[in-house]
């Protein structure tokens, strides 16, 4: 099964380009029968291929077209393949530190983790708790302040409530892990 599956996958991907198997790929994920699991077997193959390809998380983003607001695009589906993409990467290559490094993709993920870590049930948020440690290790790496935290992800759109959300976790992250977390936790004075 496992070889007719990866026949069917190199024949749809040789005749599709990224754009259109990534609309079969999401639809297929959206479905609740029997074919999800090929969906998600879809989504494995789909992955790896990007990652074999070499291409960057912002790449993927772009493919996926996560920054396009037309109301025909399931952008949870599309955030899910992303997520899912972003930690093949981390997980494939222990010093990740270039994965993670732009603040476009920072901003991504830090935005995607607040939403999803608060339904705590989520496969996505499950998926996506690895990525916030990670996120938070790089920014901790990067010398981030929590001042220097929100800017950068109201540099990148991210909206103050939910900024507010995610400097308070790099807070507590950063009271966890670093010895003298103080000079890190110089407060903006108002949010």
């Amino acid at each position: 099964m496992k070889a007719v599956n990866s026949v069917m996958f190199k024949t749809m991907s040789s005749h599709y380009k990224d754009d259109a198997f990534v609309k079969i790929l999401v639809a297929g994920l959206e479905l609740d029968c029997s074919l999800s699991g090929t969906a998600n077997r879809l989504l494995d193959f789909q992955v790896q291929k990007w990652k074999n390809d070499g291409k960057t998380p912002e790449e993927v983003s772009t493919l996926l077209k996560l920054d396009d607001t037309s109301p025909d695009l399931d952008i949870k589906q599309l955030e899910t393949v992303w997520v899912e993409y972003v930690y093949v990467l981390i997980r494939s290559n222990p010093d990740s530190t270039n994965v993670l490094m732009t603040d476009a993709t920072m901003a991504r993920i830090a935005k995607i983790l607040a939403i999803e870590l608060e339904k705590k049930t989520s496969l996505l948020a499950l998926r996506v708790q690895k990525l916030r440690k990670e996120q938070f290790t790089q920014w901790m790496q990067r010398d981030f302040t929590l001042e220097s935290a929100e800017k950068m992800l109201l540099d990148e759109g991210v909206d103050k409530e939910l900024i507010k959300k995610i400097v308070d976790g790099y807070a507590t992250f950063l009271k966890e892990n670093v010895k003298d977390p103080q000079p890190r936790l110089l407060r903006v004075s108002e949010r």
